[in-house]
């Protein structure tokens, strides 16, 4: 993931966190408020709701004056109130005459006198209250009814609490619920207050419970709304604003200096080559830092390579001083070992081509340390010139196009003399595959092979079984590493050993000469 998408995520993420964290705590607010508000305000319903009942209650009243004072027929009373009806008991409780409300549609008989007359017997004193049984709920007033002043009974004037009179409660309240519950019942998302309904002896028969179902107001929800959405928007602009700038102040250039580096990775660093970069921040002072210590490299790179090059001439005059004077003291040797037969001639001829061998390998060493520009290589054809040169028995196959230099050579030069000389092999054998972005090559000899405990130590510098100068297998590992391969050795079975090397393969793989 790049370093832009992961900020755009984090700036992102921060805002939304922010954006849902006052989302959250605006909606407990409103819910808190608002909740407050309308429990306060469903508690002035419910006061105005018990004065609506004290007023039935004193409108039940009245009947006893019209009946008692003014003599006035029940028929008449119920002809011009919403009374249900008006009942008359005997003083011990037994239904003597019924007068209903010709207007109302819902019945009232016997059975429903029979059960308000425990609750509505008098002698003495005028009595009200509720009344509730098998799903039916009634008001009622009573007094007793006297005649001569003798006790005549009872009288009960009755309205009936049903829905179309708890809708007309609903409305007279503004409020969303009224109904009748037996039990003091709490509903999820509602606020609630319950009145309670009693008999005449002040025990509750159930409650009238009023409810407020919209705990936020309508407005406020919408403007809620409008607010989110408001939100989202200032946010998706936010995170867009903010990607933008990221690119220009900020993204754009930290890619400048990472495509700076990565091109210095795989084309090595060029001479001037530094970063232009444009600001005044931390981020052009990493610029003018990377370009310090870039001129700092070139000025030693420049240091160096003249140290390395007055090197190279003194070597290359040297070698070629030395080279001439052993040529001139082995003609010298082979000419008195042909005249006189000198017995120490033939010892000076052998150390005289040992020291040649010698300063052609510190050449190869030479080689090996110096940087060149390495391009494709045909492995096969490198091992075909090398194998010409060498009288042994030798096969391969396969083949594979590595990024080498003419350092390749000397690689398989010393392989296969070191084989034939120190690992007396009779036959060689090169396997060559492309794998990927990897030439593999192993050279298998039939020899001696190579102790486990020397493995090792072969490609240390002067390491020797014998004659020689130690230098052969240190080039090869040189040589490999500097083209950024590898160099392993193993056993070959029965008896030998196989040089595993793993180079680079080039990009434009070269064509073979058969096509």
């Amino acid at each position: 993931m790049s370093v832009k998408t992961k900020l755009i995520i984090i700036i992102a993420v921060s805002f939304a966190v922010f954006y849902i964290s006052i989302s959250v705590i605006i909606v407990e607010l409103i819910h808190e408020r608002t909740d407050e508000y309308y429990r306060e305000w469903i508690s002035g319903k419910k006061s105005v709701l018990n004065e609506v009942i004290d007023r039935e209650f004193k409108s039940l009243v009245e009947s006893y004056y019209y009946i008692n004072r003014y003599n006035i027929s029940p028929e008449t009373i119920l002809a011009t109130h919403k009374y249900t009806a008006i009942v008359y008991y005997s003083p011990d409780g037994e239904v003597e005459g019924i007068y209903k409300n010709p207007h109302l549609k819902k019945p009232f008989d016997v059975n429903d006198a029979e059960l308000i007359s425990p609750n509505a017997k008098t002698s003495k004193e005028m009595r009200k209250g509720f009344c509730y049984h098998d799903g039916k709920l009634f008001m009622f007033i009573s007094f007793p009814r006297e005649a001569n002043g003798e006790l005549q009974g009872y009288v009960a004037v009755i309205k009936r609490i049903d829905q179309d009179y708890l809708s007309e409660l609903r409305n007279i309240l503004t409020v969303d619920v009224v109904e009748f519950s037996k039990d003091r019942k709490e509903v999820n998302g509602e606020i609630s207050e319950f009145l309670p309904i009693t008999n005449t002896s002040g025990i509750p028969v159930g409650y009238i419970r009023i409810a407020y179902r919209g705990i936020i107001d309508p407005l406020i929800a919408e403007t809620y709304n409008y607010f989110l959405i408001l939100s989202a928007l200032i946010l998706a602009a936010s995170v867009l604003i903010s990607s933008t700038l990221i690119n220009r102040t900020f993204y754009d250039r930290i890619s400048i200096l990472s495509n700076f580096m990565k091109n210095i990775g795989k084309r090595g660093f060029r001479t001037g080559e530094r970063i232009i970069m444009a600001g005044d921040d931390e981020l052009k002072d990493l610029a003018e830092s990377i370009n310090l210590a870039l001129d700092e490299i070139e000025r030693s790179k420049r240091e160096i390579n003249g140290i390395a090059e007055n090197l190279r001439v003194v070597n290359r005059i040297l070698r070629h001083d030395i080279l001439n004077d052993l040529t001139v003291i082995r003609g010298f040797a082979e000419i008195a070992n042909e005249r006189m037969r000198c017995d120490y001639c033939s010892r000076i001829i052998n150390r005289a081509e040992r020291a040649v061998d010698t300063i052609t390998k510190l050449k190869n060493v030479e080689m090996a340390l110096s940087e060149s520009q390495l391009y494709p290589m045909k492995v096969s054809e490198v091992i075909k010139d090398v194998m010409k040169v060498h009288d042994i028995k030798w096969e391969m196959s396969g083949d594979g196009v590595a990024l080498a230099d003419d350092g390749l050579h000397s690689v398989f030069e010393n392989l296969v003399s070191n084989a034939v000389k120190h690992g007396k092999t009779d036959r060689i054998k090169f396997e060559i595959k492309e794998e990927k972005d990897r030439v593999i090559i192993r050279v298998i000899d039939y020899g001696e092979g190579i102790p486990d405990s020397l493995k090792q130590r072969i490609f240390e510098e002067g390491f020797t079984l014998g004659e020689g100068s130690g230098l052969g297998l240190y080039i090869v590992k040189k040589l490999i590493e500097r083209y950024g391969g590898k160099i392993t050795v193993t056993d070959n079975r029965p008896s030998g050993a196989i040089f595993t090397i793993k180079l680079k393969r080039a990009e434009n793989n070269m064509k073979s000469d058969e096509s």
